[in-house]
């Protein structure tokens, strides 16, 4: 399977997962002593995570060589 056919196929499973069944996924994945704040964590970076997917996919990204030249 090429990657952007297993992309697809990642995004799409993504976004058939409700809010709810991710953050139990998450959840279930850390240890045991997990403390509030890992969980707080973890489901930070995965919304973000998703909001960048998000951002790009409708066209709200910015090319690295237009950055580069407002940084210089």
């Amino acid at each position: 399977m090429s990657g952007a056919c297993l992309n697809r196929t990642m995004s799409e499973n993504q976004a058939m997962q409700t809010a709810k069944e991710s953050a139990r996924r998450i959840i279930d994945h850390l240890p045991d002593q997990a403390t509030w704040e890992d969980i707080l964590y973890e489901l930070y970076v995965k919304q973000k995570i998703e909001e960048g997917l998000a951002d790009i996919e409708a066209g709200r990204t910015v090319p690295h060589e237009q950055v580069k030249a407002q940084c210089h």
